[in-house]
This record gives structure tokens, C-alpha cells and sequence, in this order.
């Protein structure tokens, strides 16, 4: 190959590769419904009332009064969606991202969580 033909397709290679696993994932989300668990939850929520916004931190805006809360309460906290689409929160894994469009996204824990599915809208 070319050596001024070279570096560029390696500059190209490496940036083409670094590409951010999380920025389908980037913004404001409205959690819109959690369903499943042993108990056979099927929990719907307006928007604006449970918000995850994911940036460099995620930060959860939970407003829901109800006796069954499935989502994680107001804060900030760390998230890292891996290549696999695993999402994992402070460090635990949380579940897998199963769908993702530019307005929908749905989440499902593993078995071993008995199986809660999150549904967010933008």
C-alpha cells in the first residue's frame, strides 16, 4: 500500500471503530410500561412521570406515588451499555436492550430477576 495512502485509511479504521455504543441510547426516555415479574405486574405510566435521561451519567426523575415501584428512584447514577446491548447501572447489570428506535426502547431483565420488561417512549 501507498504510505500516504496508509495513514488516513488507519485514521479512518480507528475512528470508524470508536464509535459510541451509547449513543442510540443518548436522551430522555419516559418509562411508558414495566410488565412481567413472578407477581405478573403490568404497570402503565404517563410520560413525564418516570424520565431517564442518558448522557455521561444517567439521570432518573422519578415521580410515581403508586404502592409497586419497579424503576430506580430519583438520582444520578453510572451506566455503561455494552457491545452486546447489556445494560448495566452503578455497576450491576440491569438488563438487555431487546429493541431500540429513534423512539422506543425496551428493556428485559434475565431470568434470574423473574423477568420485568421496561418500555420507554421519547
Amino acid at each position: 500500500m501507498n504510505p500516504k495512502y496508509f495513514l488516513p485509511a488507519l485514521l479512518f479504521l480507528f475512528i470508524g471503530c470508536n464509535k459510541d455504543d451509547n449513543e442510540g441510547i443518548m436522551g430522555k426516555w419516559n418509562l411508558v410500561n414495566v410488565s412481567g415479574s413472578i407477581a405478573g405486574v403490568n404497570i402503565d405510566h404517563p410520560k413525564g412521570e418516570i424520565v431517564w435521561d442518558f448522557g455521561e451519567s444517567l439521570i432518573i426523575t422519578n415521580n410515581y406515588n403508586g404502592n409497586l415501584d419497579l424503576s430506580f428512584p430519583t438520582g444520578k447514577y453510572d451506566y455503561e451499555l455494552k457491545k452486546d446491548m447489556t445494560l448495566y447501572i452503578n455497576g450491576n447489570e440491569f438488563g438487555t436492550v431487546t429493541s431500540l428506535t429513534d423512539t422506543s426502547l425496551e428493556v428485559g431483565q434475565p431470568k434470574w430477576s423473574d423477568g420485568v420488561f421496561y418500555k420507554f417512549a421519547r
